[in-house]
């Protein structure tokens, strides 16, 4: 049977401590997995699960049962199979973990890093009609299309890109800002390097953004772990600085500019 210590708190937190491994639970996600029953492996899922940008995280049960044979592949199937419940280990209080983080679950499943062959080509599709659809000046350098953000607070769009390590830049990440929606397949109004820090087991993402020309930068931190709706940042864009934290909502590029 699973026991969680979590310090008094029902919720999910960096207090909860997975010490064994609860059977009857992964069992049940074990079997929906090896026999391909999507209604039952949605059921045990805790919602958003996080995808690889831009494909779109999965929201609901309803969605993850159309995405189902997208993620749960034979090659899932076959790992389950031949590792049953030997194949989760208990990691403290980030979960359970499946194959060396395969899956991880906390009763219910509360991540899928498994790519079966099938999203990893929708992955690079979506990519590449992401990248097509920049200004040219945005398109002379080999990247991969990273995050997209939309700051409430000033009603702008933040679009993250990396560029591939064999590139050795100081700062491999670059942030283009649009301050109106409307004209995104023009040149953003600023476009800022950065880099990331991961911080922590929990791998607290902070980004740091910055134009010395301008005057600008654009910090903010996402917890991955925690899947907030709503992330804050601090903004000053040419030298103005219009709040002391933004509001800052994930959004998907493609969103914004496939009907235009």
């Amino acid at each position: 049977m699973l026991l969680m210590s979590c310090g008094g708190n029902s919720n999910k937190s960096n207090d909860c401590d997975y010490d064994f491994i609860d059977e009857s639970s992964l069992t049940k996600i074990n079997n929906s997995i090896i026999n391909g029953d999507a209604a039952a492996f949605a059921s045990m899922v805790d919602y958003p699960i996080r995808r690889k940008y831009p494909i779109k995280d999965i929201e609901d049960s309803a969605t993850m049962v159309k995405f189902f044979p997208i993620i749960v592949d034979d090659s899932l199937k076959n790992m389950v199979r031949n590792l049953g419940l030997n194949g989760w280990k208990a990691m403290g209080w980030r979960g359970i973990m499946f194959n060396n983080g395969e899956l991880w679950s906390d009763i219910n499943i509360i991540a899928i890093n498994h790519m079966s062959d099938v999203e990893q080509q929708l992955l690079d599709s979506l990519r590449a009609k992401e990248i097509a659809s920049l200004h040219p000046s945005l398109r002379t350098e080999n990247f991969i299309p990273s995050i997209c953000f939309k700051d409430i607070d000033i009603d702008a769009i933040y679009r993250i890109d990396y560029f591939h390590p064999d590139s050795n830049k100081k700062y491999p990440y670059r942030l283009a800002v649009y301050k109106n929606t409307r004209h995104l397949s023009g040149k953003p109004d600023a476009v800022l390097n950065g880099y990331l820090d991961i911080e922590g087991s929990a791998a607290v993402h902070y980004f740091y953004f910055f134009d010395h020309d301008t005057n600008s930068h654009i910090n903010f931190t996402i917890d991955y772990y925690e899947k907030p709706d709503t992330i804050y940042g601090d903004v000053e864009l040419f030298g103005l600085k219009t709040n002391e934290s933004h509001r800052l909502k994930p959004v998907y590029w493609l969103d914004y500019t496939a009907s235009k």
